[in-house]
Parts: structure tokens; C-alpha cells; sequence
């Protein structure tokens, strides 16, 4: 979508940088309107609370605008929140503009005052993080093969039509990638169905970003102009990382890192950060490294006495417990739920022995998608196949299967009666497979010739659930399972049939005896529990993950494939659980220090949340406050026009690892 400037207001801080507002309206190709801004014109957030694990942070813009008796504005309310984009601009040190937040304008936050001009107004944009529950998760039509969490990362940000930039710094990846691996999302292959929930229904494009994020420790967030995505724990200089990587490479693991890293804030007074680049594509673009660290008080002024240190009580036990009901998979089938499209299921065209049918949204019984055929026979012996499914199987004495199908018959009055029929065969594979078997439904039986069943129907206008029970497969080959054309007794008795959550299940089979073929999971958590420091009770939670590496493997990272820099050798190697709440532990080895309060920005640029923030008031040698390392900024509110930010933030602390033992629970 092309959007054109329709209003502008261009000013200068209390520090007498230059800052802009633009108004862009779709498709607006006219001239350039001004706009009258109240004292405070524009004051920019990004939401922060007391556990800075969270792995989404939205940011809002406020407008605080005049209506005069010679500047007005469009009815905002009148369009829908894709109409009218607002964008935030800075003038770097070589007086060009850059961008600094960008959104939309919601209409159902405008508001005005009721009186004779000149009267307020004041108008809200959101990045649109906050509103990522609103969209699907991303799901593929055409193939239920795993899909990398780049992927779900980009698709689930292009709901927000923002086309933004993402740039990435997870201190977490695999060992010994291959070229065209850049980051940790690239190599994490996540299959469609171990998002999905309650089996076949969708989950929202933002609890799907949160897995992602969740199971990596990382966090989002917009800063000038894009998307950055952060180790929630190590967001700190590349140097020191390459140096504890080549320590580790050499079959040492590193100590003193955290003495390395205060060496690096004192000696140099920056802190260089590596990024990935990637397009709103997901295309890598570039790697790059750049300084992010920004001072108090040589660059940032603390102001009106407001800054405050809050010391919070180390942990004792950080805990992660998984939602487990995508887990212990029993389907042979895939997209039983048609929510990745007709992938994986072959549907026909019109012919003497074929049914068209298609791909529905508008009635299912669970999920987004289901498979209507509209099409009927008025005889039951039709032979008109509508839909087709095959899978691999095996002849295994130990192992038992049921075929399941829902269906729903949509009728009119004196319909008469309806029934569907599907026929399933297994023909032999390999060296010497000479053998096709058939289900016979009537004798509940496999037998040698082919056979169509007819399941009659008795209650029709609602979903139905039919089983069959196939016992052991009696040779090992590829089954096909055949869904016919509807039978309705009277024509125009039936609008459609559908088809909905096809499966074919296994369990154990002892004899006439069939049990679950997995024991149940009643509770899959684990632990991260320190070794010393026995008498503290801290603990923190981080619940409902669906993702695991560490058992259970379901992102494409087995239990023994992730590093950190200081873990870059074959016998360091960890699973994502294991780095990620070792992480947290080590946040915590001490009381974790929280700054908040306001500041002035000295420098011509503006700040964000990517930036990292140095308390340095000099050597403490000389009774000066100096942290030992710098703060992530946890959240932030920017009044643009004084050039004053309200900040939360804290201090990590990711020394050597800090002793403590790993425990899964079930």
C-alpha cells in the first residue's frame, strides 16, 4: 500500500534538535497540511512491567494536537486502523531525518474537546504488537512440512503491514552452522502441529510469537524505525562473547566473563553489539556490529532527584512448565484438520468417477478449515471418490489402529436418509509385495478383494464421530484412504457434506488388550535449582510453553545441538532449556538491581530500547556509583518535545555460570 503525507509538524526539542510528525493517509498524493501541537506534542511508550522476561513490549504514540480557526483535520474516526500511519523522525548530526517510531492510528482512540476553537485533540498509534491476539497463527496451505521460526517470526509481524526491518542478537545458537544459518530462528524447524492446540485448533499470531520467543529468552520490541529482537540475559559486547568462544573452543570453559565485560565498559567506554539483519521477509541482509551503549551521567543527565535503585532478592529456583497437549502424538495422518489447506490430501475435478469438492471456512468443527463436497448421488453404490489420503504403515503385532472420521450432513426437509462410504486399502511395499488388502466394514475384517463401505447415517445437522477399528495392519505398505460422493434417498434433500479432523490413531495392542501407546504426561516442568546459597526461597515461573528441545524435541533442536559462546565446544553443548533457565539463574546470582527514573538525553540522537545504558559517575575508588555493567532498558516513556524519558531498567549479570543443577519432571 502507498501512503503520502498529509500532515506534518516539524520542531526542535528543549535541546534544540530537530524532531518531525507526519499524518500519512493511504493512497494521498496532495499537498502537505500543517499541524498545531500542544506543549507536549507527541510522548512516545513501550510498556514495561516487574518481570522484564516478558517477551512482548508494545510501544504507543500520543498525539497532543490544536484545532484552530486555520488548521484542521480529517474525521480520523470515519476510516478504518489502516488508513492513517503516523510517523516520528529525528535529525542526525548531519541534519538529515531518520526514523524513530512508526505506527498506526487507531480510530477508536481519538478524542476531542467540545468547544469553540482553538480546542485540543488528542489522537493514539500503536506499533501493533499488542494487537497480534486479533490474527491466525501463520499456517501453511500447500505443506505441512516444519516450518523455521524465522518464518513464523515474519509472517506473524506482516499482519501488521508495517514492512519493517528486523534486526537480531540472541547470544544463543547451534555449533559449527552452515552458511547460510545466521541466526538461532533459522535452524528452529517447528512443525505446524506442534502449535496448533487442543489438536486442530488455531492458536493467535502473538501467542505464537511468545513461543518463539519464550523458549529462546529473548524479547521484541520497535526501535528506530524496526524490529529488534534481544537476549532477554546477554545483550552485551560481541568481543567479549568471541573471546569466551575461543576459550571454549580450545576445551576450556571460560571464567572471569564478567570481570571481561566490566573490563570492556572501563577501558572502552562502549559496548559493540552484533545484529542480524533481516528484511520484513525474512531475508538475511547483513551482519553487523554497532555501540549501543549510551552513559549516565556524561550522556544521559538524571533529572528532578528521580532516580531510584531497587535491589530484588536472588533466586533459588527458576521453573518452566510446557502445555503438553500437542504432545504424544498418535496420528499417522497429517492435516487431519485441513488447517494447512488440502496439503497432503488429493481432492478431484469433475469425471465419471470423480466428485469435485473444496476446502471450506465457513463451517467446521474445530479449527479454521473444513472439507465440503456439495455434490450427491442418489444411489449408494455411486462410485464417485471426492478426497483421497494415504500414509505409510507396518504390520506390527503390538500395534493397533482405529480410522476416525467426523462428518456432517447438511440437509433440507424429506431429505430421506444420506449415508457417505469410503474405502481403505493397504498395498504392499517392498521386495517381493504382491499382496492388497481391503477393510471390509461389515465384517469389521481385512480381505482380498476390494470393498466400498457405507456408513449409514442417523442424526443428521450435527457433527458425528465415526470409528473404526482396523486392529493390526496385516502387511506393511501404503494405505489409501477413499471418501465418496454423498448419498441423499430424495434429490435436493442434502445442501453439503462435510469433512472434518480425519485420523488414523495407533495404541498398544497386547492380544484382545489395546491401551494408550504413550503414558499420560500429568506435569512436564523442569528446574533450575542453585547449589549454594540453600537458605534463599526466590523463584520465578515461565509457563505454558508448547515448544521443547530438551525432551520431547518438537523445534528441530535436539537436546544436545545449543550453544552460547562460552559453551562452543562438542562436550559443552546443551539443550534450549538448559541454557535458558541457567540464564535467568545467573540474572538472579545475586540481588538483581532495577533503576527507574527520568533523564536528559545530551546527546543530537534519541534513544530506545535497543540502546543499553552505563551508570558511571565515576572510579569508585573515589567513592564514585559505578555499575559494573550496564542496563538493559526494560521499559520507557519519551516526551519527544522536552527530550526526557522516563525509564525502567536493570542489570544482568551473566558471570560465569552460576552453580546449580538442571532437573525434568513429569
Amino acid at each position: 500500500m502507498a501512503y503520502g503525507v498529509k500532515y506534518r509538524l516539524e520542531f526542535s526539542d528543549d535541546a534544540e534538535n530537530g524532531k518531525k510528525i507526519e499524518i500519512l493517509k493511504k493512497n494521498y498524493s496532495g499537498s502537505v497540511l500543517p499541524i498545531v501541537g500542544q506543549a507536549d506534542p507527541c510522548v512516545i511508550s513501550w510498556e514495561g512491567d516487574d518481570n522484564f522476561y516478558s517477551p512482548i513490549k508494545g510501544s504507543q504514540c500520543t498525539l497532543n494536537l490544536f484545532v484552530t480557526d486555520t488548521v484542521s483535520y480529517d474525521n480520523f474516526y470515519e476510516f478504518d486502523e489502516r488508513e492513517y500511519q503516523v510517523k516520528i523522525s529525528y535529525k542526525d548530526s548531519s541534519n538529515n531525518y531518520q526514523t524513530y517510531w512508526i505506527g498506526w492510528l487507531v480510530v477508536d482512540q481519538f478524542r476531542e474537546a467540545i468547544t469553540t476553537k482553538p480546542f485540543p485533540i488528542t489522537l493514539t498509534a500503536f506499533d501493533g504488537l499488542g494487537t497480534l491476539d486479533a490474527y491466525t497463527m501463520y499456517l501453511s496451505t500447500t505443506s505441512v512440512s516444519s516450518v523455521n521460526a524465522r518464518t513464523y517470526i515474519t509472517n506473524t509481524l506482516n499482519n501488521l503491514d508495517l514492512e519493517l526491518d528486523i534486526y537480531v542478537s540472541q547470544d544463543i545458537f547451534i555449533r559449527n552452522p552452515g552458511n547460510t544459518v545466521y541466526s538461532l530462528y533459522d535452524v528452529m524447524n517447528i512443525p505446524p502441529y506442534s502449535l496448533l492446540k487442543d489438536k486442530y485448533d488455531v492458536n493467535t499470531a502473538k501467542h505464537i510469537l511468545e513461543q518463539v520467543l519464550k523458549i529462546s529468552n529473548a524479547r521484541i520490541f520497535q526501535a528506530f524505525g524496526s524490529w529488534y529482537i534481544i537476549n532477554n540475559s546477554s545483550y552485551s559486547a560481541q568481543s567479549v562473547k568471541d573471546a569466551s568462544a575461543s576459550t571454549a573452543q580450545g576445551g576450556t570453559i571460560p571464567t572471569g566473563i564478567g570481570t571481561s565485560e566490566s573490563s570492556n565498559l572501563v577501558n572502552n567506554g562502549t559496548e559493540a553489539i552484533k545484529f542480524i539483519k533481516y528484511n520484513y521477509q525474512g531475508t538475511y541482509q547483513s551482519t553487523t556490529t554497532v555501540n549501543m551503549l549510551k552513559q549516565i551521567p556524561s550522556q544521559l543527565l538524571p533529572i528532578e532527584n528521580s532516580l531510584a535503585k531497587e535491589f530484588l532478592r536472588p533466586l533459588n529456583k527458576f521453573n518452566i512448565t510446557h502445555e503438553t497437549s500437542q504432545y504424544l502424538e498418535t496420528n499417522t495422518f497429517t492435516n487431519s484438520g485441513f488447517e494447512n489447506g488440502l496439503a497432503n490430501w488429493t481432492n478431484y475435478n469433475t469425471s465419471g468417477t470423480t466428485s469435485p469438492g473444496a476446502l471450506s471456512s465457513d463451517f467446521t468443527k474445530q479449527g479454521l478449515n473444513s472439507f465440503k463436497n456439495s455434490q450427491t448421488q442418489t444411489t449408494e453404490t455411486g462410485t464417485r471418490k471426492t478426497l483421497t489420503k494415504t500414509a505409510d504403515v507396518y504390520n506390527s503385532a503390538h500395534l493397533g489402529h482405529k480410522l476416525k472420521i467426523n462428518a456432517y450432513f447438511d440437509t433440507n426437509s424429506g431429505y430421506g436418509s444420506v449415508s457417505f462410504r469410503f474405502s481403505v486399502k493397504i498395498v504392499e511395499q517392498g521386495p517381493g509385495a504382491t499382496q492388497t488388502k481391503y477393510w471390509n466394514n461389515s465384517s469389521e475384517s481385512w480381505q482380498n478383494s476390494s470393498v466400498v463401505n457405507i456408513q449409514d447415517i442417523d442424526s443428521v445437522n450435527a457433527w458425528d464421530e465415526f470409528e473404526y477399528d482396523f486392529g493390526t495392519f496385516p502387511i506393511t505398505g501404503l494405505l489409501t484412504l477413499d471418501l465418496y460422493e454423498p448419498f441423499v434417498q430424495n434429490s435436493g434433500g442434502l445442501n453439503a457434506l462435510y469433512y472434518d479432523n480425519i485420523e488414523l490413531l495407533f495404541d498398544r495392542k497386547e492380544g484382545t488388550k489395546r491401551t494408550n501407546f504413550y503414558a499420560s504426561i500429568d506435569g512436564f516442568a523442569y528446574e533450575r535449582v542453585r547449589t549454594t546459597g540453600s537458605n534463599l526461597t526466590g523463584e520465578l515461573d515461565l509457563s505454558d510453553l508448547q515448544l521443547s528441545s530438551n525432551n520431547y524435541t518438537n523445534c528441530g533442536l535436539s537436546a544436545t545441538s545449543c550453544i552460547r559462546p562460552r559453551d562452543d565446544n562438542a562436550s559443552f553443548v546443551k539443550s534450549l532449556e538448559q541454557i535458558i533457565t541457567q540464564q535467568v539463574i545467573n540474572d538472579y546470582r545475586t540481588n538483581l538491581i532495577r533503576y527507574e527514573g527520568k533523564l536528559y538525553n545530551l546527546n543530537n540522537d534519541p534513544i530506545g530500547l535497543n540502546n543499553k545504558v552505563w551508570i558511571n559517575f565515576g572510579n569508585p575508588a573515589s567513592g564514585n556509583l559505578r555499575e559494573n555493567y550496564s542496563c538493559y532498558i526494560d521499559g520507557m516513556t519519551y516526551s519527544v518535545k522536552k527530550n526526557a524519558y522516563e525509564v525502567i531498567m536493570h542489570i544482568p549479570n551473566q558471570n560465569d555460570d552460576q552453580s546449580s543443577t538442571f532437573k525434568a519432571t513429569f
